[in-house]
């Protein structure tokens, strides 16, 4: 048997936040989001816009990815 360890997000820090990217994305930008508390952005243009959410907001679309 053989068991898969959990990979780490890729940590960016800029302007005093930490912004993270999930590591299947791999180093080539991918189709990927970074996170941080209370924005999320588009990791192919990180000085683009923020989509600002709630912590609300985010607790309820990490449930309903999770029990997808």
């Amino acid at each position: 048997m053989t068991s898969t360890s959990p990979r780490r997000p890729i940590r960016t820090v800029e302007g005093g936040r930490t912004w993270l990217k999930a590591s299947y994305s791999g180093t080539n930008g991918g189709n990927c989001v970074e996170v941080t508390p209370g924005f999320v952005r588009d990791s192919k243009n990180p000085q683009g816009d923020w989509l600002p959410f709630s912590a609300v907001s985010w607790r309820r679309f990490l449930e309903s990815v999770t029990d997808a």
